[in-house]
């Protein structure tokens, strides 16, 4: 808006802009982060369930496999079996044993990507937040009605935080102060 020193302002109209592309675009920029750290979560989460299936069939195949590793060592002790049968049956049991102190590894690793993406969310959130505030902020408003005394002369410049834009002045409430030579008074 085209304001000038005398112009008379309400309170919170607009009296000046500040250039917002560099928030628009960080803004937009979040957004993308947010959605990405989003998908990387339900990624998290899509492994975890299937580590947790991979788990459950493993553990029932390792309680199969030791039932058979049991039949195969009491056949192996009336002469039924050979001894290398039974080595097989117990080394096929270590074996799945293994993969399942690795699936519990992995498993335990993805419950900390969880927590970090659900970190790494809940600071995007944060930081969204800062930067619509900021947004927000570039449109500078009126505090309170008045006449406007000072105007900040540049209308297309850079400012500083602190630095006055616009002096008002009470439209009420305000007393004027002036010496008046004694020789334009009458008593």
């Amino acid at each position: 808006e085209d304001l000038q020193v005398g112009d008379t302002v309400k309170r919170g109209q607009p009296i000046a802009v500040q250039d917002a592309t560099d928030l628009k675009n960080t803004l937009a920029l979040l957004e993308a982060q947010k959605v990405e750290a989003g998908l990387r979560r339900e990624e998290t989460l899509v492994a975890i369930s299937g580590d947790r299936a991979m788990l459950g069939i493993l553990e029932a195949q390792l309680m199969l496999l030791e039932g058979k590793a049991e039949r195969a060592e009491s056949l192996v002790a009336r002469n039924a079996l050979a001894v290398d049968a039974a080595e097989t049956a117990r080394n096929t049991v270590f074996n799945v044993q293994q993969q399942i102190a690795k699936r519990r590894a992995t498993l335990s690793s993805r419950d900390a990507q969880l927590a970090l993406a659900e970190v790494l969310l809940s600071r995007i959130a944060l930081e969204i937040s800062q930067v619509k505030s900021d947004i927000k902020a570039t449109r500078i408003a009126a505090p309170a009605d008045g006449q406007i005394i000072f105007l900040l002369p540049a209308q297309r410049s850079f400012s500083r935080e602190g630095d006055v834009l616009v002096r008002t002045r009470a439209s009420e409430n305000y007393e004027i102060e002036a010496e008046i030579p004694l020789q334009y008074l009458r008593f």
